[in-house]
Protein backbone atom coordinates (compact mmCIF):
# COMPACT_ATOMS: atom_id res chain seq x y z
CA UNK A 1 0.00 0.00 0.00
CA UNK A 2 1.51 3.30 -1.11
CA UNK A 3 1.76 6.17 1.33
CA UNK A 4 -0.18 9.25 0.32
CA UNK A 5 1.90 12.47 0.49
CA UNK A 6 0.87 15.15 2.97
CA UNK A 7 0.49 17.67 0.16
CA UNK A 8 -1.40 17.99 -3.09
CA UNK A 9 0.41 18.66 -6.34
CA UNK A 10 -1.63 21.32 -8.08
CA UNK A 11 -1.44 22.31 -11.72
CA UNK A 12 0.07 25.63 -10.67
CA UNK A 13 2.80 23.90 -8.62
CA UNK A 14 3.62 21.52 -11.49
CA UNK A 15 3.81 24.47 -13.91
CA UNK A 16 6.13 26.36 -11.57
CA UNK A 17 8.36 23.30 -11.18
CA UNK A 18 8.56 22.90 -14.96
CA UNK A 19 9.60 26.55 -15.35
CA UNK A 20 12.27 26.17 -12.67
CA UNK A 21 13.67 23.05 -14.34
CA UNK A 22 13.72 24.86 -17.69
CA UNK A 23 15.65 27.84 -16.31
CA UNK A 24 18.13 25.66 -14.41
CA UNK A 25 18.73 23.55 -17.53
CA UNK A 26 19.33 26.67 -19.62
CA UNK A 27 21.78 28.03 -17.05
CA UNK A 28 23.60 24.72 -16.81
CA UNK A 29 24.03 24.06 -20.52
CA UNK A 30 24.05 27.49 -22.15
CA UNK A 31 27.52 28.48 -23.33
CA UNK A 32 27.20 31.93 -21.79
CA UNK A 33 26.87 30.46 -18.32
CA UNK A 34 29.60 27.82 -18.43
CA UNK A 35 32.21 28.45 -15.79
CA UNK A 36 35.29 29.91 -17.39
CA UNK A 37 38.13 29.21 -14.95
CA UNK A 38 40.50 31.64 -16.68
CA UNK A 39 37.97 34.47 -16.48
CA UNK A 40 37.16 33.61 -12.86
CA UNK A 41 40.86 33.74 -11.95
CA UNK A 42 41.38 37.04 -13.79
CA UNK A 43 38.41 38.62 -12.03
CA UNK A 44 39.74 37.45 -8.66
CA UNK A 45 43.15 39.01 -9.40
CA UNK A 46 41.55 42.30 -10.46
CA UNK A 47 39.34 42.33 -7.36
CA UNK A 48 42.28 41.71 -5.05
CA UNK A 49 44.36 44.38 -6.81
CA UNK A 50 41.58 46.98 -6.68
CA UNK A 51 40.70 46.21 -3.06
CA UNK A 52 44.30 46.51 -1.91
CA UNK A 53 44.88 49.64 -4.02
CA UNK A 54 42.01 51.32 -2.17
CA UNK A 55 43.85 50.54 1.05
CA UNK A 56 47.06 52.10 -0.27
CA UNK A 57 48.89 49.08 -1.70
CA UNK A 58 51.05 50.36 -4.59
CA UNK A 59 51.62 47.04 -6.40
CA UNK A 60 50.46 46.87 -10.02
CA UNK A 61 48.03 44.29 -11.37
CA UNK A 62 50.96 42.53 -13.04
CA UNK A 63 52.86 42.37 -9.77
CA UNK A 64 49.78 40.99 -7.98
CA UNK A 65 49.48 38.33 -10.69
CA UNK A 66 53.17 37.47 -10.31
CA UNK A 67 52.83 37.11 -6.52
CA UNK A 68 49.82 34.80 -6.91
CA UNK A 69 51.88 32.71 -9.35
CA UNK A 70 54.43 32.43 -6.49
CA UNK A 71 57.19 34.20 -8.39
CA UNK A 72 59.51 36.84 -6.97
CA UNK A 73 58.51 40.51 -7.06
CA UNK A 74 60.43 43.58 -6.04
CA UNK A 75 58.25 45.32 -3.51
CA UNK A 76 57.61 45.93 0.12
CA UNK A 77 57.26 42.84 2.27
CA UNK A 78 54.05 44.14 3.85
CA UNK A 79 52.45 44.80 0.44
CA UNK A 80 53.39 41.34 -0.82
CA UNK A 81 52.00 39.77 2.37
CA UNK A 82 48.74 41.71 1.86
CA UNK A 83 48.35 40.15 -1.60
CA UNK A 84 49.03 36.62 -0.33
CA UNK A 85 46.66 37.08 2.60
CA UNK A 86 43.89 38.51 0.41
CA UNK A 87 44.24 35.58 -1.98
CA UNK A 88 44.02 33.13 0.93
CA UNK A 89 40.92 34.90 2.24
CA UNK A 90 39.24 34.73 -1.18
CA UNK A 91 39.99 30.99 -1.32
CA UNK A 92 38.10 30.53 1.95
CA UNK A 93 35.31 33.00 1.14
CA UNK A 94 32.60 30.41 0.54
CA UNK A 95 33.30 28.72 3.86
CA UNK A 96 32.38 31.89 5.79
CA UNK A 97 28.87 32.74 6.95
CA UNK A 98 28.32 36.39 5.94
CA UNK A 99 26.01 36.92 8.93
CA UNK A 100 28.31 35.47 11.62
CA UNK A 101 30.58 37.83 13.52
CA UNK A 102 33.01 34.98 14.28
CA UNK A 103 33.43 34.31 10.54
CA UNK A 104 33.94 38.02 9.89
CA UNK A 105 36.72 37.95 12.47
CA UNK A 106 38.22 34.81 10.92
CA UNK A 107 38.28 36.48 7.49
CA UNK A 108 39.86 39.59 9.01
CA UNK A 109 42.45 37.38 10.71
CA UNK A 110 43.38 35.77 7.41
CA UNK A 111 43.67 39.18 5.75
CA UNK A 112 45.88 40.57 8.49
Amino acid sequence: MANKPLYTITERAADSLAKIVEVVTRLKYATGFNRDIRLHRENRLRTIHASLAIEGNSLTLGEVRTIIEEKLVAGGGAEIAEVKNAYAAYDRLLSFDPYAVKDFLKAHGVMM
